[in-house]
């Protein structure tokens, strides 16, 4: 059995630590609620506009096909589906997971309103 000083530095988690269990950085702005009717078309669009800047570097307007562009992959969009299933609580399976739903910044806010049942 090796010791911790063995094994070396260790290295802080990542942000994701366990099914539905997100940690947060302080100071990231971010605000996470569960209760049906907390989030609207503008904070869901808003939210998904941030996270695609953070990890695109680039502005989008939220009507632009974000595949069409070469921006974003397949691969690319999985990383939406768990950014989204995390911050939203909401399960994305089966047809939800058609490309279709992830083109653009609508898109992906109307399919996180419709699986949280709130009003667009």
């Amino acid at each position: 059995m090796r010791t911790a000083a063995e094994e070396g530095p260790r290295r802080p988690p990542g942000p994701q630590v366990g099914p539905r269990v997100l940690r947060i950085r302080e100071g990231t702005g971010v605000t996470i609620s569960s209760e049906p009717g907390s989030h609207t078309a503008e904070t869901v669009a808003q939210e998904v506009q941030q996270f695609l800047e953070q990890r695109t570097k680039q502005t989008w307007d939220p009507d632009t096909d974000l595949f069409s562009t070469g921006a974003v992959s397949s691969m690319f969009a999985m990383e939406l589906v768990v950014h989204l299933e995390s911050t939203f609580d909401v399960v994305i399976t089966g047809p939800d997971l058609a490309l279709d739903n992830f083109r653009t910044v609508n898109a992906m806010t109307a399919m996180v309103l419709r699986l949280r049942g709130a009003q667009p």
